[in-house]
């Protein structure tokens, strides 16, 4: 999973502008809260491609809440919006993601063990 940034209150709402609201073309994100709506992360598609509806997955989750899940649920909610709803065709998984938990990582999106 990718390192999560700290940003200062300027910074963070800088990014937010550009990148949230009103937002990017080709770049869609949402946070991960607990059940305590506390934030825990991030899961976004990147540098879609509209031509060929192809985008780039990317999950990130601050370190003291891995291992709970989080990530894997996030990951699984963003592709059944973006091959639903949003209408993609393929998703391409970000170098970040390849570092993710190896078992929850085949179970949960090859369904092997």
């Amino acid at each position: 999973m990718g390192s999560v940034v700290l940003l200062s209150e300027d910074e963070a709402l800088r990014w937010y502008k550009r990148m949230v609201d009103p937002g990017s073309q080709t770049n869609y994100y949402c946070l991960i809260a607990d059940d305590h709506e506390t934030p825990v992360g991030e899961v976004s598609f990147h540098r879609l491609n509209r031509e060929t509806m192809t985008a780039k997955l990317n999950v990130k989750i601050l370190h003291r809440y891995r291992g709970n899940g989080y990530g894997s649920r996030a990951v699984m909610m963003m592709l059944d919006y973006f091959f639903g709803e949003f209408g993609g065709r393929t998703m391409r998984l970000s170098p970040s993601m390849w570092c993710m938990n190896t078992n929850a990582f085949r179970h949960h999106f090859f369904n092997f063990v």
